[in-house]
């Protein structure tokens, strides 16, 4: 029903962390079976249900999730733990429009929803604080992931060599041919399109690279590239596990919403605290 970064098993007594999959729910159709996203036109007492198990498969309370109302943009919100629930079971209670979500406070369980576009967690041992990024293309080249690590620098103080990074499963560049108007957009951007942008045989477009355009912005902004944790999975080719828009748009179908999330357990390994 879920997986884990490999590496992050050793912070597993300070923190819980997972990228739900597709299965072990009770949705029905196009969104069979772990659907966890309300933006779809899912039975939302079935988002609920699944939800509910969900919490129950990774030991976290359902109301101690938040979610927020992701909008492709760069925006990033502290949560604290008067914002426990919040998007749990409606929609219209997300934090709004923001795009990613940072915490130091324990037993919040930040979440980010996707189906192609790529989940990204990220922990500071040293400063007790977790981060939840969705990143899709407008929010890459919004630099979304330098605004979460400027974030967590400027609220909790926070050093960018400290801080682990876990990409989660996305659309492989191979599978994400994009508009020449996009392809410009990112030249200008990036100033370049070595390694942001790779044209293949089988396709007439230029195509995409999520997971080098993230990783590109934490290695600029000084996280070490050995704290980068990447699960190398393809949303579109691995239809078993994971939910796949562009797959669905291809094939005429509707399609559902996975989601990474992260919890901070504790706060007794630190010897300071936040003014």
């Amino acid at each position: 029903m879920t997986y884990q970064f490999a590496s992050w098993e050793k912070y597993q007594k300070s923190i819980t962390h997972f990228i739900s999959t597709k299965n072990g729910g009770v949705s029905e159709g196009d969104y069979q079976s772990l659907n966890v996203g309300f933006g779809v036109p899912d039975n939302p007492n079935n988002v609920i249900e699944n939800r509910k198990i969900l919490a129950k498969n990774v030991n976290i309370p359902i109301e101690n999730f938040v979610f927020c109302n992701q909008v492709h943009q760069n925006k990033v919100n502290v949560i604290t733990t008067e914002e426990k629930g919040a998007g749990v079971f409606d929609k219209s209670t997300a934090i709004q429009s923001c795009d990613s979500i940072i915490t130091a406070e324990p037993d919040i369980c930040l979440c980010v929803m996707a189906a192609d576009c790529l989940p990204i967690l990220l922990y500071d041992e040293k400063r007790g604080v977790v981060g939840a990024c969705h990143a899709g293309w407008r929010g890459t080249i919004s630099h979304i992931m330098t605004e979460t690590i400027k974030a967590m620098q400027y609220h909790f103080d926070c050093q960018p060599e400290d801080i682990m990074v876990g990409l989660g499963a996305c659309i492989s560049v191979e599978k994400y041919p994009i508009g020449e108007e996009i392809v410009e957009v990112v030249k200008e951007i990036f100033g370049t399109e070595e390694g942001f942008l790779k044209q293949y045989p089988h396709s007439n477009q230029k195509h995409f690279d999520l997971k080098y355009a993230n990783i590109f912005q934490c290695k600029e902004m000084g996280i070490l590239e050995e704290n980068i944790t990447n699960l190398t999975m393809c949303t579109y080719d691995n239809q078993k596990d994971f939910f796949s828009a562009r797959y669905a748009q291809h094939h005429k179908q509707q399609t559902g919403r996975f989601c990474a999330g992260i919890m901070l357990k504790n706060r007794d390994f630190l010897t300071f605290e936040y003014i």
